[in-house]
C-alpha cells in the first residue's frame, strides 16, 4: 500500500485563488451548486427516460441505462485513486477558502488551521462523470456533440468555485473519466466484430 501527498503547485494554486476567490459573485454564488448538484442531473436523466418510455424509443432507453452503468463504475471507480492519493481538499486546507456545504456559503478564517492529514480531493468524481456523459452521449447522439460541450466544463469550474477541488484535480477527473470512453469504445468494437450485422445491436447502437 501507498500513498502520495500532493504538493499543490503555484500554478494550480493561482487558478484555484482565481476562480474561487476573485471571479466570486452572487450569481455564482446560487448557479454553482445547482450546476454541482447530483440530484439536479439524476433528475434530468430520469426525465430524459421517461420522455423516450412515453415516445416509445426503447432502443436509446437501453443505451442511456449501459452509459449509466458505465458512468456508476466510473465514480466508484475514482475512489480507488482518492484514498491511495489522499490530497487534502481546498476548503480543508486553505485559509480563505469559500466553500459550500451544508446548503450555505462558508469561509475559513484567517486563523485556520487545517487538521486533516488525508483528502479525497484527486480526481475529482464529478469531472469524471460528467465528461464521460458527454463523451457517450456524443458517441451515440452525434447532434448534442456541439450543444453538451459545455456542460462538463461548467461542473469541473463549479467544483472549483465550491471549494472543493484545485483545478489540477479537474484535470484529473476529465483524464479519468477519457479512460472509461476508451474502454467503452474496445468493448464497443469487440461487439461490432461479433454482434455487428445483428438487429438488437444496430438498435442499441446506430439507429
Amino acid at each position: 500500500m501507498w500513498n502520495l501527498y500532493f504538493y499543490t503547485p503555484t500554478l494550480d494554486l493561482k487558478i484555484f485563488l482565481i476562480i474561487n476567490h476573485y471571479l466570486k459573485n452572487p450569481f455564482f454564488d446560487w448557479l454553482m451548486p445547482i450546476i454541482s448538484n447530483n440530484l439536479v442531473w439524476g433528475s434530468i436523466i430520469l426525465s430524459y427516460l421517461f420522455y423516450l418510455l412515453l415516445t416509445h424509443q426503447k432502443n436509446k432507453i437501453f443505451y442511456i441505462l449501459i452509459a449509466c452503468l458505465l458512468i456508476g463504475l466510473c465514480d466508484w471507480s475514482a475512489n480507488l485513486p482518492k484514498k491511495k492519493l489522499a490530497r487534502i481538499r481546498p476548503l480543508n486546507a486553505l485559509k480563505g477558502c469559500h466553500f459550500f456545504e451544508d446548503n450555505h456559503w462558508q469561509t475559513r478564517s484567517a486563523n485556520f488551521i487545517p487538521t486533516k492529514k488525508r483528502g479525497t480531493s484527486f480526481p475529482s468524481a464529478h469531472a469524471a462523470n460528467s465528461w464521460l456523459a458527454y463523451l457517450l452521449l456524443s458517441f451515440r447522439f452525434k447532434k448534442l456533440k456541439k450543444i453538451l460541450w459545455p456542460i462538463p466544463l461548467a461542473v469541473g469550474y463549479s467544483r472549483i468555485y465550491l471549494g472543493k477541488h484545485y483545478p489540477l484535480d479537474i484535470l484529473g477527473g476529465y483524464i479519468w473519466g477519457t479512460l472509461f470512453f476508451v474502454l467503452f469504445l474496445v468493448l464497443y468494437h469487440f461487439g461490432e466484430q461479433k454482434y455487428g450485422q445483428t438487429n438488437w445491436f444496430k438498435r442499441i447502437f446506430k439507429s
